[in-house]
Formats: structure tokens, sequence, C-alpha cells
């Protein structure tokens, strides 16, 4: 079918069979040095590439600099405008996809046929999507690539194409920006709804969480009740000039119809972790003056350190490293109490049901590099190696469990 006649906008696809064959441990340093090369090409056909072609024009792609970042960020509102194109046409792609399957294993006699079409839809949609939004003004005229759209379709988490047209299409109201470092050329936005987020990535980062989605898919799958945040999608800007701007999509922690009276951000690190004065998140320093306690049922309170060591023990295998715990803290209202425990907008009520808890593990797109490695080294001659919140992917894994077991959840009798 065509695109919708309000979209200015083209689309291609290209399949990436083999896209999980290379391990986080392949991407070093050199990853994230642009190399000279040709433009993307536009794509009108599926065709099988490999991963490693999937980095290379990730990494031909230079960050926005000099003057064309001030003539970008001098006006927001265009390049909300391309990335507004861009997801709503990912997502319609998406949802055409979905019906179009869901046709042809109808279709089909053969049970053996249809099962094979719904693995496919559900175990390899890896693909990467061009999008040309074409304009008179050079500005303007760019390409959206959008990745591996239906992984995020098949997480049943509530950041499917549908959510989000409903947030972030063309029919909504416009997206609320949350911070603009014009500077350092970093985004953050989320929808009228405050169902989802969008903030700015490095080429290097999303080249990782593109190589990580088939096991995060998998992960988020078999344990939906993860602490890992859920994404709704992966998009890169490209001008012209080959210059690039790469954004994330990723659903809210927090549940948008409670407010929420205290967050922290908890890395399980205490060097140099206290808010600084006029900024409202706090942290691990400031959990701990706090006195607080996250007190829940022992059920729940089990599964959820159980649920913790798992999404720690994936992060640790990519050598994921300096994540955090956001952890948000609603006071129910006692004229309307709820009961205690797991709740379907995904936060946790307390054992006495005086708060509902909403925590998720948020920014873990860094590996520990080679240039980590050192980071650590020379805090560890600082004399403050244990502390720090560079550390090994182990050390760090281990120490945030720690952390929330013994300074952040109620003792457990």
């Amino acid at each position: 079918g065509s695109w919708p006649q309000q979209d200015p906008t083209r689309a291609g696809d290209k399949r990436l069979s083999g896209f999980g064959g290379r391990s986080s441990e392949d991407l070093d340093e050199s990853d994230d040095s642009p190399s000279k090369g040709s433009q993307f090409q536009r794509y009108s056909s599926d065709s099988a590439t490999s991963s490693s072609y999937f980095g290379s024009i990730l990494r031909r792609s230079s960050s926005l600099t000099g003057e064309s970042t001030s003539s970008i960020f001098g006006n927001p509102d265009l390049l909300i405008s391309l990335l507004r194109s861009g997801i709503h046409a990912s997502a319609d792609h998406a949802l055409r996809r979905r019906e179009l399957f869901e046709w042809l294993k109808s279709q089909q006699q053969s049970e053996r046929v249809r099962m094979a079409l719904r693995i496919y839809c559900e175990r390899l949609p890896l693909a990467q999507r061009s999008i040309s939004v074409q304009s008179s003004d050079a500005l303007s005229e760019a390409t959206i690539h959008g990745f591996s759209a239906e992984v995020f379709d098949n997480l049943n988490a509530g950041v499917g194409p549908m959510q989000v047209l409903e947030s972030l299409g063309h029919e909504t109201p416009e997206y609320r920006t949350m911070s603009t470092n014009s500077k350092s050329g970093e985004l953050f936005l989320f929808s009228h709804d405050r169902r989802f987020i969008i903030k700015t990535l490095s080429a290097k980062e999303l080249l990782l969480l593109t190589r990580m989605m088939p096991a995060y898919q998998n992960h988020i799958q078999h344990y939906p009740r993860s602490l890992i945040v859920r994404y709704g999608g992966l998009f890169q800007v490209q001008w012209a000039s080959g210059q690039s701007i790469y954004f994330m999509l990723m659903k809210s922690v927090f549940g948008p119809e409670f407010k929420i009276d205290a967050t922290f951000d908890l890395k399980g690190s205490l060097h140099h972790r206290r808010k600084k004065e006029g900024e409202s998140v706090g942290k691990d320093e400031d959990w701990l003056s706090s006195g607080l306690r996250m007190r829940l049922p022992a059920a729940v309170q089990r599964d959820f350190v159980a649920q913790h060591e798992l999404d720690a023990l994936l992060l640790r295998q990519f050598k994921m490293m300096d994540y955090s715990v956001l952890l948000g803290i609603h006071r129910v209202d006692q004229a309307s109490p709820l009961l205690p425990g797991w709740q379907k907008c995904g936060g946790i009520v307390s054992q006495d049901g005086s708060s509902m808890y909403f925590a998720g593990i948020i920014d873990f797109s860094i590996k520990y590099s080679l240039k980590k490695q050192a980071e650590n080294l020379l805090k560890v001659a600082q004399g403050n190696g244990e502390k720090a919140s560079c550390v090994s992917a182990d050390a760090y894994a281990e120490r945030q469990v720690r952390f929330l077991q013994d300074k952040v959840l109620a003792y457990l009798p």
C-alpha cells in the first residue's frame, strides 16, 4: 500500500540477516570513529546483508558539529517535525506489515508454513527502513532511518506501533521539550501524555543497542516484569551532507496517570552521588540520607530481587555499565486504597498500602571499553575504585544488586 497522503515520505526496507552475529565484545573504540564513504543508498527491496554492514553504515555518519548544529538546534521545531515524520511512518509501516502477515498466515493450508511465518514475525524482524522527507529547504530535506521497529511490536509492553501512533503520531499534540543543550547537541522530549520519552544518542550507543536487540527481545518476552526500560524505537536523522543525529524512543518508567512525589536515580555508587542544589532527582547518597526503604510484601520482594538479578546478568553479558535504577514513589490516597503488590500500571504497592513504587533500569548504553578501564584504574589510584561509577561490568552489576538488596529494600526476617 501507499504511504498516507499527509505524510510526504517514501520508505524502503533492508533486511538484516545475521543481525545478532557479533557480540558486544566486538564493539571497540574504533566503532565511534566516522569513516569516509558513500551516502546511504535508497532501498527499495529486501535483500540479505550482515551485521558488519549495518555497523559500517552507522560509522559512515558523522555527528552534528559547527554551523550545522547551530542551524538545526536553532530551529528545534524543524528537527522535531522531521522526527515526528519518521516515527509516524515507521509505526504505520509496522502496523501494515503486521496486517499483511496475518493475511498471509490465514491463506496457508499448511500448519508448518503458518508456524514458519509466525516465527519469522516474532524472531526475525530485524530491519532498517529509510524514509525520505523532501523539501526545498536544505535543512528540511533529510532521510530518517528506523531500526528494528517490529522488535518493539513483539514486546507486549505498551510500546507497539499503535501506542506509538496514539502518543506521537501526526494527529497528536506537539511534543514537549524537557531540556535542550544546543552546545552539546542533546535533546530531550516527551509525548503530550507523558507515556513516551525521546532522547538523543551517539552513533556508538545506537550501534550497541541494535546489536543487543535480539537478546533484549528474548529477555523481555521471557520476563514480562523485567525492570529494563521498554524501548519503542531507534532512529537516525541524516541530512544530505551526511551529518546525522540519533534518537531513541522509550516508554516512561512512571505511570503517567500518577503523581510522582519523590524520584531517585540509583547506581549503587556513593562517589559524587548526591544531587546538586536545584536538582529534583535524588541520588544514592540522598536515598541513604532520607531513611526511606521499599517495603514490599515478602513474596513480591523476592520476585523483585530475583528479577533485578536477571536483568543485571543480561547487561553484564553485554559488558554494560553506568546504568541506573530509576525509582519513583507515589503516595497513595488513602481515600482510594490499592491492594499491596504488582499493579497493571507497572507499579508495586507497598505492604501497608501507603506508597506505590515505579522502578526501571535506564541508561545502559555504555560499554566497559578500554577507555573505561583506564578511567577505572585512575579511580583506583586515587583511592575511589570501589565507590566510583566506572568499574568493570561484573563489579558494577554485583555492586548494584547488593545495594538494592541491602540499602533500598526493607529487611525481610
